[in-house]
C-alpha cells in the first residue's frame, strides 16, 4: 500500500504537515534521492582538462540515466555550449526556461511533494552548476495556462483550477526560498486567450488533415 502525503500552503512563512510527519525527514529523503540521481557516474561532470562551458552543458544535459527524450546532437550541444559561454563572459547567471503543466493530472489537486521534488531538482542542479560557476542558474518556469486550459477543457472550472494551482505553486517557491533563483511567468501573458482561439481556428483544419493524411 502507498500512502500520499500532502502540504498545503497556509502562508509565505511556513507550511504544514500532518503532525504524525517529520518534515525534516522527508526533506532528508528528498534530498538523498534527487543527489543520488545526479551522482549516477555518467551524470557527473568533472574539472579535469574540459573547459568550464563545456562542464556546465554536461551538467545540464546529464544522460540516458536520469534524462528523458533522445542525447542532443552536436550541433545543439555546441549551441548550448555557445549560449553558455556568452553568460559566462558577462558573468551572469545561466539562464534557462523550462515549461510546465499548469495543474494535476487530477482537476483540483494542489501542489502536494511531487511539486517539493520538481523544485528540489531544479536546486540541487542549480547547485552542482554553482560548484564550477558561482553565479549559477537563473531558471524561468513557463508556466502554460492557456495550453493546459485548452487541452484540457476551455471551462470556467478549468482556468479558475489553473489560478489557484498556479499561485499556490509560486508561493511553495517561496516558502521553499527557491524566489532568488527560479522565476516564473505564464503564457496569458505573452498572449491572451481571444488571439489563441482564433489561431486554433485558422489552423484546426490544415492541422486536422494534415494528420489524417500522415
Amino acid at each position: 500500500m502507498v500512502y500520499y502525503m500532502k502540504a498545503n500552503i497556509i502562508s509565505l512563512e511556513k507550511s504544514y504537515f500532518s503532525p504524525c510527519v517529520d518534515l525534516n525527514e522527508i526533506n532528508l529523503t528528498i534530498d538523498k534521492l534527487i543527489n543520488n540521481e545526479f551522482d549516477i557516474y555518467h551524470n557527473c561532470a568533472t574539472g579535469g582538462r574540459i573547459d568550464l562551458p563545456s562542464i556546465i552543458t554536461k551538467t545540464l544535459i546529464g544522460s540516458k540515466k536520469i534524462r528523458f527524450g533522445n542525447y542532443p546532437s552536436d550541433s545543439n550541444i555546441n549551441f548550448i555550449k555557445d549560449l553558455i559561454s556568452k553568460q559566462i563572459a558577462k558573468n551572469e547567471p545561466i539562464a534557462l526556461v523550462v515549461p510546465m503543466g499548469p495543474h494535476k493530472t487530477i482537476l483540483n489537486e494542489n501542489v502536494d511533494l511531487a511539486e517539493v521534488y520538481a523544485l528540489k531538482t531544479l536546486s540541487a542542479l542549480n547547485e552542482r552548476v554553482k560548484q564550477f560557476y558561482p553565479q549559477g542558474l537563473h531558471i524561468y518556469l513557463r508556466e502554460e495556462d492557456i495550453t493546459g486550459w485548452f487541452l484540457t477543457g476551455t471551462t470556467r472550472e478549468v482556468q479558475q483550477n489553473i489560478e489557484s494551482y498556479l499561485l499556490a505553486f509560486e508561493k511553495l517557491i517561496r516558502v521553499l526560498k527557491y524566489d532568488n533563483f527560479i522565476s516564473t511567468f505564464r503564457e496569458s501573458h505573452l498572449v491572451n486567450y481571444v488571439d489563441i482561439l482564433a489561431l486554433i481556428k485558422v489552423y484546426r483544419e490544415p492541422m486536422r488533415n494534415y494528420i489524417n493524411d500522415s
